[in-house]
C-alpha cells in the first residue's frame, strides 16, 4: 500500500508540473524576477528531473537523442567561440534538451495527456475572457471608435499604438505574449487534439469543447499563416482519410473554421492581400545571407561555420538578444553554426523515417503533415525557444512525434 501511495503521489506531482506548460506565459510573467533561475526552473526541466530522480524513469539514448545532443553541442561551441552571454547559452542548451526529454516521458502517460488537453482548453478560455476585457478597455474606457468587427480582430492586436490605461490594465498580452508566436502554438494544439481524438484517446465532448476554444483563439490572434495552414492540412487530411476509411476524420473540419471566417468579408479579404510584413521579413533574411557572404569573402571562416552564438545576432544588429530573423533555420544556424543546423535537419529526417516505420497510416500521414506545417511556419516566426524563456512550441512538436511513434506495448495507463 505504501509503494502504491508513493507512486500515486509522484504521479500527481508529475501531472501538476505538466499542467504548467499550457500556462507557460503566465508562469514566466509571475516569476520573471527570478532571472536565470527561471531558466533552470522551467516546467520541462522540472518534469524530467522529477521523473528521473524520484520516479526512477530511465533515459534511453537513441539516434534522436544523439542528434539533439549534437544540436546543443553546436550552441555550446558557438557560445564559447563568440563569448556569448552565459544565460543565453544556458537557456538554449537546457530548453532544447528538456523539451525533448519531457515530451518523450509525457507521451507515455495517457492520463497526463488527457489532462494536458483540458489545460489547453482552460487556458484558451482565459485568453478569450481577457480579450473581451481588453476590448472593453479599448472601446468603452478609452473611448476608441468602434469601426467594425473586422477592425477589432485585425488591428487591435498591436498594443504599441494603444494608451497606457489599456496596456497597464489589460491581461490579454500577458496571457498571449507575441500573437504570431501564440498562433503557432495553437496551430500545433489544434492538430494534436485532432490526432489524439482520431486515435481514440479523447472523448467527443472533450475534443469539441477544446477544439472550439482553440478555433476561437485563432480567430482572436488572426494570424494568416496559421489559419491558412490549419485549413490546408485539415481539409487535405479529411479528404485523404475519407478515402482510406480512417474513422473520426470529420473532426478535422473544425480546423478549417478560422480560415473560412477570415475570408468571409471584404475587409478580411483586403487584409489577406497586405504583404508588407512578409516583404520586411524577406529583406531581413536577405541581409543575413549578405552578411555571411561577406564573411566568406573576407575568409572569416570561424564566424561562417560557428555562427554568432546564442543571442549574438540580436545583440549585434538590434541591441537585444531577443531579436531574430523570423526564420527558424537561419536562427538555429546563427546560434549554433553548421553543427546545429545540420543536426536539426538530420533530426527532422530521422523523425520522418521513424514515423514511416509505424504500421498505422494515420500516424504516418498526420505527423508528416505536422512536419509540413512546422517547415512552412519556420519561414515565418516559429521557434522552439522564444525570448529564452518560452519553449512550448518545441515541446508540443516533440510530444506529437512521440505520441505518433509510441508502441502500444509501452503506453502507461493509470486506472
Amino acid at each position: 500500500m505504501k509503494v502504491l501511495a508513493n507512486k500515486s503521489f509522484h504521479f500527481l506531482i508529475l501531472l501538476g508540473i505538466s499542467l504548467l506548460i499550457p500556462f507557460e506565459n503566465l508562469f514566466v510573467a509571475f516569476f520573471y524576477f527570478l532571472g536565470t533561475w527561471l531558466i533552470l526552473l522551467n516546467p520541462y526541466s522540472l518534469f524530467f528531473l522529477y521523473s528521473t530522480a524520484l520516479c526512477g524513469n530511465k533515459v534511453s539514448f537513441d539516434r534522436d537523442f544523439m542528434l539533439v545532443g549534437f544540436l546543443i553541442l553546436g550552441f555550446l561551441i558557438s557560445g564559447l567561440f563568440n563569448d556569448s552571454e552565459y544565460d543565453s547559452v544556458l537557456a538554449m542548451v537546457l530548453f532544447f534538451a528538456m523539451q525533448f526529454l519531457a515530451a518523450k516521458e509525457i507521451a507515455r502517460h495517457d492520463l497526463i495527456i488527457k489532462c494536458f488537453v483540458w489545460a489547453i482548453g482552460v487556458y484558451s478560455v482565459l485568453i478569450l475572457g481577457s480579450y473581451i476585457h481588453y476590448n472593453y478597455l479599448i472601446y468603452f474606457r478609452s473611448n476608441f471608435d468602434f469601426v467594425s468587427l473586422e477592425h477589432l480582430l485585425i488591428y487591435n492586436r498591436f498594443i504599441e499604438s494603444l494608451p497606457s490605461e489599456v496596456t497597464v490594465n489589460s491581461k490579454f498580452h500577458m496571457l498571449v505574449g507575441n500573437t504570431n508566436k501564440a498562433s503557432n502554438i495553437y496551430t500545433l494544439c489544434g492538430l494534436l487534439v485532432s490526432f489524439l481524438y482520431m486515435n481514440k484517446k479523447l472523448s467527443k465532448l472533450q475534443v469539441v469543447l477544446v477544439l472550439m476554444s482553440i478555433c476561437l483563439v485563432q480567430l482572436v490572434l488572426f494570424s494568416r499563416a496559421a489559419m491558412l495552414m490549419l485549413f490546408a492540412i485539415g481539409a487535405a487530411l479529411c479528404v485523404f482519410y475519407s478515402f482510406k476509411g480512417v474513422n473520426r476524420q470529420k473532426v478535422l473540419l473544425f480546423l478549417c473554421i478560422p480560415f473560412l471566417v477570415s475570408i468571409s468579408t471584404p475587409m478580411f479579404r483586403d487584409y489577406w492581400t497586405n504583404m508588407s510584413t512578409l516583404n520586411l521579413r524577406f529583406l531581413q533574411q536577405k541581409k543575413v545571407v549578405q552578411f555571411k557572404a561577406e564573411e566568406y569573402k573576407e575568409k572569416r571562416l570561424g564566424e561562417l561555420f560557428l555562427g554568432m552564438g546564442p543571442g549574438g545576432y540580436g545583440l549585434k544588429y538590434y541591441k537585444s538578444r531577443d531579436a531574430g530573423t523570423h526564420n527558424f533555420f537561419i536562427d538555429i544556424y546563427l546560434a549554433g553554426g553548421i553543427v546545429s543546423l545540420v543536426s536539426i535537419v538530420l533530426l527532422f529526417l530521422s523523425m520522418i523515417k521513424r514515423t514511416y516505420l509505424h504500421k498505422e497510416v494515420l500516424n504516418k500521414t498526420f505527423f508528416t503533415s505536422v512536419l509540413v506545417v512546422v517547415f512552412v511556419l519556420a519561414f515565418r516566426e516559429m521557434n522552439f525557444l522564444y525570448l529564452y524563456r518560452l519553449g512550448q512550441f518545441g515541446f508540443l512538436f516533440y510530444l506529437f512525434y512521440f505520441v505518433a511513434i509510441r508502441d502500444n506495448d509501452h503506453i502507461l495507463t493509470i486506472s
